[in-house]
């Protein structure tokens, strides 16, 4: 199993590209039904929300669309930086993570810190 987009051993379908089909389009794998279809399996109310690009919620896009790069997310930012923005806030909240971690070193014993 090859999480890192480096990896390419074992079958295309057990790696990270195969998932996150990432080009110079855009990114995601295309399960809508001008794609492998993969949301055919779901319920017709939920198929016809999440088939659609512009009504899939966006925590579901990159899992039901190939999305290109500029696409205009609720945000208003595209899809580029949408990611680098989440990445960013993610990469500080470790911080606080850290920062609450170490307040606590006094706290409990060294072992378990």
């Amino acid at each position: 199993w090859g999480p890192g987009p480096w990896v390419n051993i074992g079958r295309p379908d057990w790696t990270s590209k195969y998932y996150h089909r990432a080009d110079s389009l855009g990114i995601g794998f295309n399960r809508s039904s001008s794609g492998s279809n993969a949301v055919a399996q779901y319920f017709p109310e939920v198929k016809e929300k999440f088939n659609n690009i512009e009504t899939c919620p966006e925590e579901f896009l990159l899992w039901f669309h190939h999305v290109p790069w500029d696409y205009k997310m609720k945000s208003g930012n595209t899809l580029w930086d949408e990611l680098c923005e989440k990445y960013y806030t993610g990469a500080d909240d470790v911080k606080k993570m850290q920062k609450e971690w170490e307040n606590v070193k006094d706290l409990i014993d060294a072992e378990q810190y």
